[in-house]
């Protein structure tokens, strides 16, 4: 592989950043032996568009390739049928998530003799990719973290529930042609977010919580801001339309989607508290069962915004019952 300046590339796979003075921030993958150029962005518009995928997909084509895997060790399926679907799982996702896609695949270097790399240890390549999706899965978990406590003034404590963003790992690479500049390479998402979390609080960010959509944003001014600019509903966005809502409207969208946060925050300590802790607790929570109730109570909240669903409808779907209610598993309405 060649440089633009036609000169040999010896880099290996991975994502390549580089911070611009302005805060931009410059990106291309390196994978299959070609380099793909990605948007520029800032880094508060990549952390919150973190905060706002959906992985539940995900996670369900994840499972699948587990299961079939397992088929495969107890003799019942052909290694062919796992490979079909791994085809078409990573044909997914790299039409929908590149990065993702490029991440994974720096985990299990280069294919030898041309064959796919998951063959013929099916079931321990099965065990590193829900690794390595378990990996950055985690980083939009701490990444919401880390909004909402900036969002509430609340200080992000190093030494406690955030120390995950004390280290994180890349390789540097300079550049001289008068002064240095850096760019730095990435091969797993968490390290890739961790860094920009860094980063953005360095500049001691400000971020608020849209009062009627629920979603983070990065106010434009010093003033309390309340509503942000995303089109939410007939082509209007928050801000065009919260301040017009009646009193009762206001305080209906305001406990829907305050529930949706207050449950979320709830369900991302329990999730941490399990990975974290060893000890073993009825309120302990899967992967699953939060991308689970993520799903069904973003498109609820989603619905409900839109004028699809009532209050009361809305409310049911994403409210969680209580420790004492709920004894066994999330009780989520379908």
């Amino acid at each position: 592989m060649t440089d633009k300046d036609g000169n040999m590339n010896m880099r290996n796979d991975g994502l390549y950043v580089s911070l611009l003075p302005d805060g931009t921030i410059k990106k291309h993958l390196i994978t299959d032996c070609e380099e793909v150029p990605l948007e520029d962005t800032t880094i508060a518009e990549e952390l919150i568009r973190l905060s706002e995928q959906d992985h539940i997909d995900l996670y369900k084509a994840i499972k699948e390739m587990w299961a079939i895997a397992g088929m495969i060790e107890e003799g019942n399926y052909s290694d062919s049928i796992f490979t079909i679907e791994m085809e078409l799982f990573l044909h997914k996702l790299r039409r929908e998530h590149l990065v993702r896609y490029a991440l994974l695949m720096t985990q299990f270097g280069e294919k030898p003799n041309d064959r796919p790399f998951y063959i013929p240890t099916a079931k321990e390549s099965a065990l590193s990719i829900v690794e390595n999706f378990s990996q950055a899965m985690s980083a939009d978990v701490t990444v919401g973290r880390v909004l909402s406590a900036l969002s509430s003034n609340q200080p992000i404590d190093l030494e406690g529930e955030h120390f995950m963003l004390r280290k994180t790992k890349a390789i540097a690479y300079f550049t001289f042609d008068g002064s240095i500049s850096t760019e730095y390479q990435f091969r797993t998402e968490d390290h890739y977010y961790i860094f920009l979390l860094q980063n953005f609080l360095c500049s001691e960010p400000r971020v608020a919580c849209c009062q009627y959509c629920g979603r983070y944003f990065i106010p434009k001014s010093r003033r309390k801001t309340l509503y942000c600019d995303r089109v939410i509903r007939d082509g209007k966005t928050c801000k065009q339309i919260a301040p017009h809502l009646n009193r009762k409207e206001r305080a209906a969208a305001d406990k829907v989607v305050s529930e949706f946060n207050r449950v979320k925050d709830m369900l991302v300590h329990r999730l941490e508290r399990a990975q974290y802790d060893k000890k073993s607790s009825p309120i302990d929570l899967t992967r699953e069962e939060y991308y689970r109730w993520l799903d069904v109570a973003t498109a609820a909240r989603e619905r409900y915004l839109s004028g699809e669903l009532s209050e009361e409808e809305a409310w049911k779907i994403i409210h969680v019952p209580t420790i004492q209610e709920q004894q066994s598993g999330l009780v989520t309405a379908t």
